[in-house]
């Protein structure tokens, strides 16, 4: 028999705390790019939700337990040391950032009954709802909530809800570190010697060095740029959109064999997965260099290490996929991670201009959610664990499991996300499009992965070898792909888009006319019609082109034309460009 941890069982407890100041001042680059995420997903008051949520460890050996007194006092070490967490935010014209010097925190405390057999997980998933029931004022409330189980008079569970715009994943591991530490030490539940807090890092970032390192990552990003492609993974779409899902790859053997393969590369465990990942899209498109967008924890140098704040942001990194063998791919991946690292640190709303810029003039729609999004925490060099355990990864791998599950929309064609690497790794692979890439496409990828890094354990695979065990023949052509500008496209989508923006005008597009690559014909007006509904006519390329931009969006496989011939009427043959001509030509050009 159970008992359940419900809202008639809960009582509040105060947590005061104190700090050495109380100070305003301007956000940091990191959370002005959590704020612009969240205007830009359509949630003006999404910084009032707590986006984030971890368990803190209540450590099992801890002589008496812990309890609620305990949690009080850590939490008010916590707050007190970590101006983060003691700060209120205005995200107006000119956002702030508001450090108090003394507030109250409530605890919620849920009593569970002595014969409550349930495990934290389980207590995690019906406490969590208390955590984002309300949304919260992140001009007057904190940007933290804690919610504990007790059974017995001891503490059973701690679970933590916090604002992206105060913390991020890395920040979340320094806060749980802290309070493990303090549990273990009642002698050290105290503010503490200072620390490099938010206020600090935004006028280390308006120094001039700040300012210098913010430049050269907004060129660094101008080249990246010019050749992202618009969509990594150009899987024609047989039918109508799909639903957004993941696949969950749960794989013990591929834990045990992670840490051979590091210590032999002397790379991070994250690393030789991403280094996996991008083996198998390489053989999937037949691209083999490549920009993506990835997270950068922008956590470098002793100040920065043990940070509790937000800094990551997106970067790019460049995949080299050809390389003569997976342990060369997993070193290319690692160097490439560290460029991408120091360019990870910059002013979010310049990038966007300069992203939009581009955009326009390359005719494309770049999507930012990150290819590669790692959670986990990792050594470099984690040392080496001896001869790899051939007949214990045998039996292990039967242990593996797929789960699928249904997922918020996400414009990204696939997107892994790297959750554990310890007792079994966990990695998603998400798709915003399952009419594109259906789950058994997810599946047979997440089992490439898998084949390559339990094989890696071993000893370093050579081109063949990698080849053989990914196992997967390139992506259907689609009906006539071309590559333009580093984009792979399907010229049926683009005839769509144009269709699409420029309707009720009569348009056709041509893969290339007289030398210029994606032409596209367009009639001025659509005769018959005086007043055509909809949109109105065309009256000169820079308008076909600015609506064709607008329009690109969600269509991955589509760019806007190269080049427009704006037509007076439309010809009988529309499959003939030099019949169009004949029709008069009002203007013609890039658009851009």
């Amino acid at each position: 028999m159970t008992t359940d941890t419900t809202a008639a069982t809960r009582h509040r407890v105060p947590v005061r705390f104190r700090g050495d100041r109380a100070e305003t001042g301007p956000l940091t680059h990191g959370q002005l790019n959590i704020l612009a995420w969240l205007r830009e997903a359509g949630n003006e008051a999404g910084l009032a939700h707590a986006t984030l949520e971890w368990a803190f460890d209540i450590p099992a050996d801890i002589p008496g337990g812990v309890t609620v007194a305990d949690v009080v006092e850590v939490l008010s070490a916590l707050i007190g040391r970590y101006e983060t967490l003691r700060t209120t935010f205005s995200g107006q014209d000119k956002p702030l950032q508001r450090v108090a010097a003394a507030g109250e925190l409530m605890l919620d405390v849920y009593e569970a009954g002595p014969d409550d057999a349930r495990d934290p997980q389980e207590l995690f998933d019906e406490i969590g709802d208390s955590l984002r029931a309300d949304p919260y004022d992140p001009e007057t409330q904190l940007p933290l909530r804690v919610a504990a189980v007790v059974s017995g008079g001891l503490v059973r569970a701690v679970l933590a809800g916090y604002s992206h715009l105060a913390v991020d994943r890395q920040a979340i591991a320094v806060l749980k570190r802290e309070f493990t530490r303090m549990l273990r030490d009642p002698a050290g539940r105290r503010p503490g010697p200072p620390v490099h807090q938010p206020l600090d890092q935004a006028r280390a970032e308006a120094a001039p060095r700040g300012r210098r390192r913010a430049e050269a990552t907004l060129r660094y990003f101008e080249e990246q740029l010019r050749r992202l492609p618009q969509c990594l993974y150009p899987a024609p779409r047989p039918g109508g959109p799909g639903a957004s899902v993941a696949v969950e790859l749960w794989s013990p053997a591929a834990a045990l064999a992670l840490p051979y393969v590091a210590a032999r590369t002397r790379a991070s465990r994250s690393n030789v997965v991403l280094a996996a990942a991008c083996a198998v899209i390489a053989q999937r498109t037949g691209r083999t260099r490549w920009p993506f967008t990835v997270l950068v924890g922008n956590r470098f140098g002793d100040r920065l290490a043990n940070y509790a704040g937000t800094l990551v942001q997106a970067g790019l990194q460049l995949a080299d996929a050809d390389a003569d063998g997976f342990d060369e791919l997993v070193r290319r991946v690692w160097t490439s991670g560290l460029l991408a690292g120091r360019h990870g640190m910059y002013d979010v709303t310049r990038r966007m201009e300069l992203a939009r810029r581009i955009e326009r003039d390359r005719g494309v729609a770049f999507c930012f959610e990150p290819f590669f999004n790692n959670v986990i925490i990792d050594a470099r060099d984690p040392g080496i664990p001896g001869p790899p355990p051939a007949d214990r990864l045998i039996d292990t791998l039967p242990r593996t499991r797929l789960r699928a599950r249904p997922m918020p929309p996400t414009p990204a064609t696939v997107r892994f996300d790297l959750w554990e690497a310890d007792r079994a790794l966990r990695l998603d692979l998400w798709t915003g499009d399952s009419g594109r890439v259906p789950e058994g496409e997810l599946e047979s990828m997440l089992r490439a992965v898998e084949r390559l890094i339990v094989a890696a354990a071993a000893g370093d695979l050579d081109r063949a070898g990698m080849r053989h065990l990914i196992g997967l023949p390139p992506i259907g052509d689609g009906g006539g792909r071309l590559l333009l500008d580093h984009c792979l496209i399907e010229p049926a989508e683009v005839q769509r888009l144009v269709d699409d923006a420029l309707a009720p005008c009569p348009a056709r597009v041509f893969p290339a006319v007289d030398g210029r690559e994606l032409v596209a014909f367009v009639a001025a007006t659509a005769e018959g019609t005086a007043h055509p509904p909809g949109p109105p006519g065309v009256t000169s390329v820079v308008q076909a082109h600015d609506r064709c931009m607008a329009a690109l969006p969600g269509r991955p496989t589509a760019m806007t034309p190269r080049h427009y011939v704006l037509c007076e009427r439309t010809p009988h043959d529309l499959a003939d460009p030099a019949a169009w001509r004949r029709e008069g030509v009002l203007d013609e050009g890039p658009g851009r």
